[in-house]
């Protein structure tokens, strides 16, 4: 949510959905809670990423923990273990993971979005 990829891969932003992303960040920031924000966007008749008008706190947390609102990328977050089944697992310290800072466009500021893990953390 909030970003499409152009014809080359890169991550480019998508105005509209941006705005809902920053939207959310401004609000959690302000002290809104996961249920408020939902109810907020669902009376505003905003799309989530499935582009259905329906919000549930998990996506709320799932945006607010996203690096790449801030333009970061973290490689490795799930990895394939056994590559006859192509499962992928969770990455929980089984290979080192890697954190691309500026990667791509931010949609919301550092500052913002430290602020959100500062809270998220009290």
């Amino acid at each position: 949510m909030g970003y499409d990829k152009s014809n080359d891969g890169n991550l480019i932003i998508n105005d509209e959905e941006a705005s809902t992303v920053r939207m959310i960040f401004n609000m959690y920031v302000a002290g809104s809670s996961y249920k408020d924000i939902c109810k907020i966007l669902t009376e505003e008749n905003l799309r989530n990423g499935r582009g259905e008008i329906k919000w549930i706190p998990s996506s709320i947390k799932n945006i607010l923990e996203n690096e790449k609102y801030v333009g970061d990328l973290i490689l490795q977050k799930r990895v394939v273990l056994d590559y006859l089944t192509h499962k992928s697992v969770v990455n929980d310290n089984i290979v080192p993971k890697y954190h691309i800072m500026n990667n791509h466009p931010p949609i919301v500021s550092r500052e913002l979005f430290k602020l959100a893990q500062v809270r998220k953390t009290n």
